[in-house]
């Protein structure tokens, strides 16, 4: 094959990890000549995902440091070079040396644990359930039935496909026992794809956002995460991220509920706020969080499944990850959070096709031995297999010896490690109806001395069988092995006797492992030898990328890092009839084209979210064209959501929405200018179905609320509506009288600078249990503003809270002309006293459950408030947060009890 490859190459990359990878598909992009090899017959490295019968010769393979399958074993890889295989001195030109290079172990103490038993094979008893305290647990463990080794491990796994189509179908709420055995493993071996670095995508993250800019998206498909945990007294509970997840949930109570949106709404644009944490920003946020009158719950939400941070953390860091995290919530579900579908190892690999689609040569099975270095310390070759190969510059993961053979790597002090754990499961660590994607991160404590991270996949995240789960565990190794680290929390989460919780999974098979996670320190490295970081301890991907863009800057500063790669129909050949193939329907992606990604809602749902300058009123009818084929294509698909972001599109046709029957469209952050289209008939029939429609900070002006009332009155299915951040002045009388929108139960016009509410604006919306008027400018409302025609027992959220209402401009008559029980919220308004004739009979119904009224500027002045002093108490309760100041500050109840009467 040597004879097949070039003499001189511009860059040589060993090793096929995720920085590596990322460089190799920069450098061939700007036209760079890239030689990337790997020493194993697999990619990516330690970011691999492996099947079963691989995580089976892994965990053999590691320890011992046998070759399986052609897989270098780490104690091969630790042992010096044989005097056989030293590079050829021939190879070497005038004043040029050797520097030896090996790689250094990245994984030890592997530690093998299965509690399957061959239940299939002849003459074996399944062995009863083992505590894990009980095992005796070596270098590689197998509770397994004798009669199956490693090599039948193998060889029952690379039986023909077909014997693989039948696994068990289970489903997350079937409580039916499955029998799970060893050779059942090995026979569903290629459905499980076990990640040795598991990571999420940050929504917002740099990994989407360079996915998305290089178009390397089309060779990866993602789905969210469904769920954020916590636990609570030793209890796993749900985490609600969203807006309407907070509301609907029932552990958290109303007071709650607000305190955590203001706080959310508070970080999301912490930047603009400086002066509201400066005396905080190096104390630890523990101390913020207190200082804001969070409940623990709420500081335990915050801290542990949001920020995902100890209370010590600098108040400003811990700012900037909630930040983060609430800056990407939302984009493509309700939590922040992607997974790559087969695992994280298909992205190494996605670059890695880049590369290759532009030229890089790919050799696996190929191992480095040593550079050529000149007498300036210049690296001018690298050495493989007895083969010389010029280069201008090498990246590699390789240790790299002096010149006169001696190992230059960072003492064992210096070197910091991650345990990881690697579990399989007959079911959740949070039982539910149905299949979850969860995350959860577990403080530290006296059983755990480091934070835990818990990422758990299922079958729909094509990584096990149906009616199994993977679950990933990983912290800064503290004690002498991963086990010792982790064992704790698995002891705590799984069941591993009959006599232990039956709400708990059963544990099937596991390992665990220490990973190294800082690189070596070595003196006199030649200026053009990139040696890469191993995976640290992240959730995301930002080191890797940040660490990929740096070397590639170091090596050309004036070449741009991954530009757009084109799609085959952008693509111009010299010969027509190349022209004729590429226009071919077979020829055409089967993703929707840059700038957009497809994410995996469900098994049969997906999304497509379009980003970026690029998108204009041109191309949009050329993406939604892919979509459209890509969607017929795979007839089985429902297209969920489309989503545009930060495009310069500025008007909604019909030709944008095609016949794509959607269920939610979001807009956000583009050019809009108004949604007059929304009337024309081919745009009403290809919304027909619309449940959802989202558009916030766009260049909306609609003064009169005209459009807003002709732009949605044609679509009987529309559920949830938001316009926000856009300049709707008027909430004109009539807006929404149309009996073909009852449907609408969700409503959010916040911040746009609303100033007036007219009569009978929301008439017709009889089924509105959330109507949100917050952060805009209203002064007064008046009777029949908020009216709405058809009595419901259904309770209505209303959101008035940071306008400019005053006490003497809301009408008697406003609350009653609602018709249905209400929870009012009315916090950071101008509000001077509790006028009786508004808000006497809110509190004295049944109907009415709370108004909320913090941050009012109340004046402690008995004599306004003197009808107050002959109400129940228990019906008072329904005034939260009521404080007036003075000189001091009193409660509601001080008012009353103490200073009035």
């Amino acid at each position: 094959m040597e004879d097949d490859l070039k003499s001189h190459y511009d860059c040589i990359i060993t090793g096929t990890g995720l920085t590596q990878s990322v460089v190799g598909a920069a450098l061939a992009r700007v036209g760079k000549s890239v030689f990337h090899c790997d020493q194993n017959h697999f990619y990516s490295q330690e970011w691999q995902s492996m099947n079963f019968t691989h995580a089976v010769n892994w965990c053999h393979t590691t320890h011992t440091g046998a070759a399986i399958d052609g897989e270098s074993g780490a104690s091969a890889r630790h042992q010096p070079l044989p005097a056989s295989t030293h590079p050829d001195l021939r190879l070497l030109r005038d004043r040029e040396l050797y520097r030896n290079c090996r790689r250094g172990d990245v994984v030890s103490n592997v530690c093998q644990i299965s509690y399957l038993c061959d239940e299939d094979a002849p003459d074996v008893t399944p062995t009863a359930p083992v505590a894990p305290e009980e095992v005796d647990v070596g270098p590689v463990v197998a509770e397994m039935a004798p009669d199956v080794a490693v090599g039948e491990v193998a060889a029952a796994a690379a039986q023909p496909d077909g014997d693989n189509e039948a696994p068990m179908e289970t489903t997350a709420d079937d409580d039916r026992p499955q029998s799970w055995s060893l050779l059942r493993f090995n026979l569903e071996s290629r459905r499980f794809n076990l990640d040795l670095t598991p990571r999420l995508l940050y929504s917002r993250g740099s990994m989407v956002d360079l996915l998305v800019s290089s178009n390397i998206s089309r060779y990866a498909e993602f789905k969210a995460i469904t769920r954020i945990l916590t636990t609570i007294d030793d209890q796993i509970v749900e985490v609600p991220v969203s807006r309407g997840d907070i509301f609907n949930n029932k552990d958290v109570s109303v007071i709650d509920k607000r305190m955590l949106m203001k706080f959310m709404t508070f970080c999301s644009e912490y930047d603009r706020h400086y002066a509201d944490y400066e005396k905080y920003e190096n104390q630890p946020i523990g101390e913020f969080l207190s200082a804001q009158n969070l409940s623990p719950i709420l500081q335990n939400f915050i801290l542990n499944a949001i920020a995902m941070a100890p209370d010590t953390c600098p108040t400003k860091d811990a700012l900037k990850l909630i930040h983060n995290f609430i800056h990407s919530a939302g984009r493509f579900g309700n939590t922040p959070f992607l997974f790559t579908l087969y695992g994280t190892g298909e992205l190494p690999q996605a670059f890695c096709r880049l590369c290759a689609v532009f030229g890089g040569t790919y050799c696996l099975k190929k191992r480095c031995d040593a550079l050529v270095v000149d007498d300036s310390n210049a690296c001018k070759a690298v050495v493989m297999d007895g083969h010389r190969f010029d280069c201008d510059f090498v990246v590699t993961d390789y240790t790299v010896a002096d010149c006169e053979g001696k190992a230059c790597e960072t003492s064992d002090t210096d070197v910091k490690y991650i345990s990881r754990a690697i579990l399989i499961s007959d079911g959740s660590i949070k039982r539910a109806d149905t299949e979850h994607l969860s995350l959860l991160h577990i403080p530290a404590s006296a059983d755990n001395k480091a934070p835990v991270f818990l990422i758990e996949v299922g079958s729909s995240a094509l990584v096990a069988p149906k009616g199994l789960y993977v679950q990933y565990l990983w912290c800064d190794s503290m004690g002498d092995n991963a086990k010792h680290d982790l064992m704790p929390i698995v002891k705590k989460l799984y069941n591993f006797t009959p006599e232990t919780d039956a709400q708990k999974p059963k544990a099937l098979w596991s390992v665990y492992f220490n990973q190294r996670c800082t690189k070596p320190v070595i003196p006199d490295l030649p200026a053009n030898v990139y040696v890469t970081t191993p995976p640290i301890n992240e959730l995301d991907f930002d080191f890797a990328i940040n660490e990929a863009r740096t070397i590639f800057k170091s090596m050309y500063p004036n070449e741009e890092f991954l530009p757009r790669a084109p799609d085959p129909n952008e693509i111009i050949f010299d010969g027509p009839q190349n022209d004729v193939e590429l226009n071919e329907p077979n020829n055409q992606p089967m993703a929707p084209i840059e700038p957009c990604i497809c994410v995996h809602e469900s098994d049969k749902q997906i999304s497509i979210a379009c980003m970026g300058a690029d998108v204009d009123d041109y191309n949009i009818e050329i993406i939604i064209d892919n979509v459209n084929h890509y969607l017929l294509s795979n007839s089985q698909t429902i297209l969920k959501k489309f989503q545009m972001t930060n495009t310069s599109v500025t008007e909604l046709t019909e030709r944008v929405f095609g016949i794509i029957p959607y269920v939610t469209v979001e807009v956000y952050d583009n050019k809009l200018l108004n949604l007059s289209n929304f009337t024309e008939k081919s745009l009403i029939s290809a919304l027909y179905t619309l449940k959802s429609f989202y558009a916030a900070n766009n260049q909306l002006y609609d003064s009169t609320g005209s459009q807003l009332v002709s732009a949605f009155a044609n679509f009987p299915h529309l559920e949830y509506l938001t316009i926000k951040e856009s300049n709707v002045e008027i909430i004109s009388k009539n807006s929404f009288p149309s009996v073909r929108q009852n449907h609408i139960k969700y409503l959010d016009l916040s911040g746009n600078g609303i100033t007036h509410v007219e009569e009978y604006a929301f008439h017709g919306l009889s089924h509105l249990i959330h109507l949100d008027l917050s952060n805009n400018s209203l002064t007064q409302l008046d009777a029949n503003s908020l009216a709405i025609r058809s009595p419901s027992a259904q309770p209505l959220q209303l959101w008035l809270q940071s306008n400019q209402l005053t006490s003497h401009e809301l009408s008697p008559k406003l609350f009653p002309s609602i018709k249905r029980p209400l929870m009012v919220f009315m916090a950071d308004n101008n509000m001077h006293y509790f006028p009786e004739s508004v808000f006497r009979e809110v509190i004295e119904s049944d109907d009415y459950y709370l108004v909320d009224v913090n941050d009012n500027p109340f004046l402690c002045d008995c004599e306004r408030h003197k009808w107050l002093f002959s109400i129940d108490r228990h019906l008072r309760s329904k005034i939260r947060n009521m404080y007036c100041s003075e000189h001091t500050i009193w409660h509601f109840e001080d008012i009353v009890t103490k200073n009035c009467v």
